[in-house]
């Protein structure tokens, strides 16, 4: 995988967690923009995982949707089988 698809994924799956985030709270995306200082155009850029962003977004925007910046920025851990269930 190259290192721009990496990215892409990465910034894909936080657009996505942030756009989550902003839903559970019924908030516009305008609103959440407002709340977080930023200017509305790029608050939808960052939704739609089309810009890079700064730490000092993600921890804008957390603030803003009441949550956390390991909670947006850091992926669920998908728990998976151990391949030596049971060997010691």
């Amino acid at each position: 995988m190259s290192a721009a698809s990496a990215t892409d994924i990465v910034l894909r799956d936080l657009s996505k967690r942030i756009r989550a985030a902003r839903k559970a709270l019924a908030l516009t995306q305008e609103d959440a923009a407002h709340q977080a200082k930023i200017d509305y155009k790029r608050y939808q850029r960052i939704e739609a995982g089309e810009v890079n962003v700064t730490v000092k977004t993600i921890v804008r925007i957390a603030m803003a949707l009441e949550t956390t910046f390991g909670a947006l920025a850091v992926p669920r851990r998908r728990r998976s089988p151990k391949l030596h269930d049971g060997v010691k």
